[in-house]
């Protein structure tokens, strides 16, 4: 099944984008975020558009998680570095094993921060405020003018 089979015969499209795991759909009457695996699984959640009150841009800083292992395997490289140059000269592999794994989680703890839209309002967006999270996992142009056209209809 396709999302066009749960559309009504009243409803128009009037915008859609792709996040990570779902389409989310804004119709004349209703948002509906759809998955389905081509085979028998499909999830489908929907909220009236007379629900909706706003949408927050929602920001959140980068990971101490991921700058705690960056700082440990930077004092990894120091250490290995040290070892390969005034003692064991196998530790060069180690020192670019740890280099990599550095390289790496820096660049994680970049991408870290996450933003989100998140829908506002009665009924449904209250009770299960999670499902309402539109995370960018597509295109964040795509993402940006779905917000739009709902702003635009609310």
């Amino acid at each position: 099944m396709s999302i066009k089979d749960h559309l009504t015969s009243d409803e128009t499209v009037l915008d859609h984008c792709t996040t990570d795991y779902w389409a989310w759909v804004c119709t004349n009457n209703r948002i509906i975020k759809y998955r389905s695996d081509g085979n028998r699984t499909e999830q489908l959640h929907e909220i009236s558009l007379s629900e909706i009150r706003g949408i927050s841009l929602v920001k959140s800083g980068r990971s101490d998680t991921l700058l705690g292992y960056l700082f440990f395997t930077i004092i990894g490289v120091l250490v290995s570095l040290y070892a390969a140059t005034f003692g064991d000269p196998t530790f060069w592999a180690v020192v670019i094993l740890f280099v990599g794994a550095a390289y790496t989680l820096y660049g994680r703890w970049r991408n870290s921060a996450e933003g989100y839209f998140e829908l506002k309002g009665t009924g449904l967006i209250q009770q299960e405020s999670e499902k309402w999270k539109i995370h960018s996992g597509g295109s964040p142009d795509d993402v940006r003018s779905f917000v739009k056209t709902i702003r635009n209809n609310i």
